[in-house]
């Protein structure tokens, strides 16, 4: 499992990174862009692709919720992992989606309860 969380990080790393040495034109757009603005987000879509808008759009499907595969422990440790991996690029990318726990606070808690 750790390495499918390195290999997340370092494709967004790596492709930032070719998007800047190649200088091409990129425009992020975030899952939750889609939950929150549908239409709007669409448009700019549209207009970075230079295409005019054809037809309605469908409904946006949100009730996807993968929460319950890791725990919020098991979230942070993957969080920790891409965030010492990554570039500062693929951070800035990603970290929107990271939990972060103190695991240093949590070692030192645990011990003194023993």
């Amino acid at each position: 499992c750790h390495a499918e969380f390195f290999r997340y990080a370092q494709w967004h790393s790596l492709a930032s990174e070719v998007v800047k040495k190649l200088n091409i034109p990129v425009l992020y757009i975030y899952y939750e862009d889609y939950l929150t603005n549908l239409d709007g987000k669409t448009e700019e879509l549209l207009e970075f692709l230079d295409l005019p808008r054809s037809g309605d759009l469908p409904d946006f499907d949100s009730k996807k919720d993968y929460s319950g595969y890791f725990t919020r422990e098991e979230r942070a440790a993957a969080s920790d992992l891409m965030r010492r991996v990554a570039s500062a690029d693929g951070v800035n990318l990603l970290e929107r989606y990271w939990v972060t726990l103190d695991f240093e606070k949590m070692r030192k808690e645990t011990k003194a309860l023993e």
